[in-house]
């Protein structure tokens, strides 16, 4: 039912605006869709929606 496309992650600096100290982090996104769902599952993703 879902399928992942090109997941991407890249490293990040940031630094406590205190202290100057500086710490790298990982950030990841995936671009995703959903295909074949069954109809009550569309209706219910509709309804979360509004």
């Amino acid at each position: 039912m879902f399928a992942t496309l090109d997941p991407t992650t890249r490293k990040l600096s940031i630094a406590n605006p205190e202290t100057d100290e500086r710490k790298s982090i990982l950030l990841t996104d995936t671009v995703g869709f959903i295909h074949e769902l069954p109809p009550p599952l569309t209706i219910d993703n509709k309804m979360s929606q509004s």
